[in-house]
């Protein structure tokens, strides 16, 4: 990332991000010191494949969701390399288990939600200029082929007038240089900008409504209860991302979908389609997401310190895994 120069901001503000944050409390290394110096940890999280190079440098490796979105990458091969992989409920669970090597722990960035609500309401007010007697629309465009940006930004800014929005910015719109173009006409037209350091349960604080195209928010917003309105996107030449099989494009007929400004005119008006909603919003909750009780992140720390006192059941008596591990890791 650092020599690519479409990447190379990302990485500038990354690293920015992750010294001023954290330089404090942990040593931060690069791959290339660890491996240098012949680092190995008991315990890596990842959230998604790095590499041989990466996994190796863990004697047990951890992978942590980051979203359901994307099932065409996010449920690849390269899963079966994981020791332990950190399941939001019974559907990512179902789809990647592999003889208990996934633990439903709920979803930990959501704790504060459930424990501290109306705190994150306090924090996020003060940090944008918003009209009380306005209703509130957050807007999450994705990046990419996949991004409603082109085809949706100037139907957005047209409800201006009559709607407070908010756009939190995709890391890859808000970082790199092929998306500059976007990132600069979004800032010349909206005030309420923010990336992806932001914390999206601020947001979600200050927000009636969720507008999202093809990025894994709509698991965010189905968990934070908000009313959902999905923006279409035609998928076509896509399918190496995402697929009618991807979960985010199967319950499109479940959530709200406009597809021109008319529509999302209509539906923002009309409150008893979000009264609807909310059933369905339960229901998909209920099988996403395995508890709401604001301690995802205590089960997370528990099954690492099992790993790290090695409290754990050997698994070397499941031969069906074990044989294809090997196998696989011998092309990779």
């Amino acid at each position: 990332m650092r020599y690519d120069e479409n990447y190379r901001n990302m990485y500038i503000e990354n690293m920015n991000f992750l010294y001023k944050e954290f330089n404090n409390k942990y040593k931060i290394l690069f791959l290339s010191d660890i491996k240098k110096y012949g680092i190995k940890y008991k315990c890596l999280i990842t959230n998604t494949y790095y590499g041989k190079e990466v996994m190796e440098s863990g004697k047990y490796n951890f992978r942590f969701m980051y979203g359901f979105a994307k099932e065409v990458y996010a449920c690849s091969w390269w899963n079966i390399l994981y020791d332990k992989i950190f399941c939001f409920g019974s559907y990512d669970f179902n789809k990647l288990n592999i003889y208990n090597t996934c633990e439903k722990v709920g979803y930990p960035k959501f704790d504060r939600w459930f424990t501290e609500k109306e705190l994150l309401k306090k924090e996020a007010i003060k940090d944008f200029a918003l009209d009380k007697n306005k209703k509130t629309l957050l807007y999450t465009p994705t990046y990419g082929r996949l991004s409603s940006i082109d085809s949706w930004l100037e139907i957005i800014y047209e409800l201006k007038e009559n709607y407070n929005i908010i756009i939190k910015l995709h890391h890859g719109t808000a970082y790199l240089k092929e998306e500059e173009d976007r990132k600069n006409k979004i800032f010349n037209l909206f005030e309420n900008v923010v990336d992806d350091k932001y914390d999206i349960l601020r947001l979600f604080a200050v927000s009636d409504y969720l507008l999202f195209d093809n990025s894994g928010i709509l698991f965010d917003g189905i968990l934070s209860d908000i009313n959902l309105i999905k923006l279409y996107m035609d998928i076509q030449g896509c399918e190496e991302i995402t697929d009618y099989r991807s979960i985010e494009q199967k319950i499109s007929n479940e959530i709200i979908t406009v597809y021109n400004g008319e529509d999302l005119k209509k539906v923002l008006e009309n409150e008893n389609i979000f009264e609807y909603q909310k059933e369905i919003r339960i229901k998909l909750r209920n099988e996403f997401f395995q508890f709401t009780d604001g301690k995802s992140s205590e089960r997370v720390v528990n099954v690492i310190m099992d790993y790290i006192s090695d409290k754990i059941e050997e698994k070397n008596d499941n031969f069906f895994r074990q044989n294809l591990l090997s196998i696989i890791k011998k092309h990779v």
